[in-house]
């Protein structure tokens, strides 16, 4: 193989060195300490600046997913498991000035957050099982990435609890991922896939294992929660080298926690020499500040409208 030319070498130390200071923007203790990048409630995955970082990441395609799912001006919006609140002005954005945004989300760090950063939208910190609103009181309900925090038991519950408070005629939107298609490189193509089977075969599966490989479900789930005209939309997400700082942090992050559960699963021998590589975020700052790291995943999409009456 010959020798990268000069300009290909400087984009790569470029891309390297942009990768490694926005690592050093994060709290590298925190971040080794809890790779599972917890919020104060304890869920995975759900702490404020992952969060805020997984969607400045992906902001295009979040953008064009709120899009897709019909709001109207005038609306009344809530928006269930809000986090930091990121989604509020996009959603804002679609109702107007003369709609009204609201929103929820059980972690009160996340909810003083969104708070500060979003007042209009009143924020509340409540369960996603029982909501602080009133039955059939919004046009719609906005609810990403919370699915996979539920069992296929419980599940109907929360569907039924989103359809409760929403008018009829009015639409419930989900949206969540399908970690099944995950893919990343350099790395096997079923990296992902094999870690996603360890992780729903191995004893004990968490909750969050099981429900990241429903995302292509979602649209059978919410015609079983009886919603009319469900539609559903998958989207691939892709990072390519060199990386956005937002992007960066996520991955540097994001990938020693996926490494802890391939070493705790176990995935097959051929899989976690590359695992191993991404163990610590300084070894998954390296990985992904490489000119040839690509990654993708899936997020899915799915818009249910509420019976005009009841049957």
């Amino acid at each position: 193989m010959p020798p990268p030319s000069g300009a290909h070498y400087g984009r790569a130390v470029n891309a390297q060195n942009a990768a490694r200071a926005a690592i050093e923007d994060t709290d590298a203790d925190a971040v080794t300490q809890d790779v599972a990048q917890r919020s104060a409630s304890g869920t995975v995955l759900s702490a404020a600046g992952w969060l805020d970082d997984h969607f400045e990441a992906c902001r295009d395609e979040y953008t064009e997913m709120l899009r897709a799912a019909g709001l109207r001006s005038g609306w009344h919006v809530l928006d269930v498991g809000c986090g930091t609140g990121s989604y509020l002005p996009l959603i804002r954005d679609e109702v107007g000035a003369s709609g009204r945004v609201l929103a929820t989300d059980r972690d009160p760090e996340n909810v003083a957050i969104a708070r500060q950063q979003h007042p209009l939208s009143e924020p509340l910190v409540g369960s996603a099982l029982a909501l602080p609103v009133r039955t059939a009181g919004v046009d719609a309900v906005w609810c990403a990435n919370v699915t996979q925090y539920f069992s296929d038991e419980d599940l109907p519950l929360l569907l039924g609890e989103l359809a409760r408070v929403v008018r009829p005629g009015g639409l419930v939107a989900v949206k969540d991922v399908d970690m099944s298609a995950l893919r990343i490189a350099p790395g096997g193509p079923f990296l992902g896939a094999h870690l996603a089977e360890a992780c729903v075969t191995s004893t004990p599966v968490a909750v969050e294992s099981g429900g990241s490989l429903r995302g292509r479900e979602l649209g059978l789930w919410l015609e079983r929660a009886g919603l009319e005209g469900v539609r559903q939309q998958t989207f691939a997400i892709e990072y390519r080298a060199p990386l956005s700082a937002p992007a960066a942090r996520l991955w540097a992050s994001w990938l020693p926690y996926l490494a802890r559960l391939a070493e705790e699963k176990g995935v097959p021998d051929v899989d976690l020499a590359t695992w191993r590589r991404v163990s610590t975020p300084e070894r998954a700052a390296a990985f992904v500040a490489a000119p040839e790291f690509y990654a993708c995943e899936l997020q899915v999409l799915a818009i249910g409208r509420m019976p005009e009456s009841a049957p």
